[in-house]
């Protein structure tokens, strides 16, 4: 009896062991950053630096952040901003960003945000795009001018 106990419990734990390679948690993370970072990220072409900074800052102003630092040996922009801000308990939340700017040839450059609010890293589609839009809408206004 006790030998048909072991041989089951062997066949058992056999059994568990036969994993299903079809998910492998670093695969899935690094398909997971590489899907944030293409949210992230976007190509500018036409302009230069000097504009494209300008225009940065002034789509971060316009949806209220406050400007850190901005390096232009680095090509970074870091801003901020505070949300649900209560003045009793001194408490609200604050979102960071930084942007990256990066020259890739004559007048084309790489453009990434990355954003936080608290310890999280926002990696909501939707803002990243609301922001693109209206940088690019900037930069063709500017254009016009």
């Amino acid at each position: 009896m006790s030998i048909r106990f072991i041989a089951m419990a062997a066949l058992l734990g056999l059994a568990g062991c036969a994993v299903s390679t079809d998910y492998d948690p670093y695969v899935a993370a690094v398909e997971n950053q590489l899907q944030t970072r293409s949210h992230q990220t976007r190509q500018i072409e036409g302009t230069d630096y000097d504009r494209l900074v300008t225009a940065v800052i002034g789509t971060l102003q316009d949806y209220h952040f406050r400007i850190v630092d901005i390096d232009p040996d680095l090509g970074t922009i870091t801003a901020y901003q505070m949300s649900g801000y209560d003045r009793r308990t001194r408490h609200g939340r604050r979102t960071e960003l930084t942007v990256l700017i990066r020259e890739r040839g004559e007048g084309r450059y790489s453009v990434r945000m990355n954003m936080s609010t608290g310890m999280e890293v926002e990696n909501r589609a939707e803002l990243y795009r609301q922001f693109f839009t209206a940088l690019d809408r900037k930069l063709h206004y500017r254009g016009q001018v």
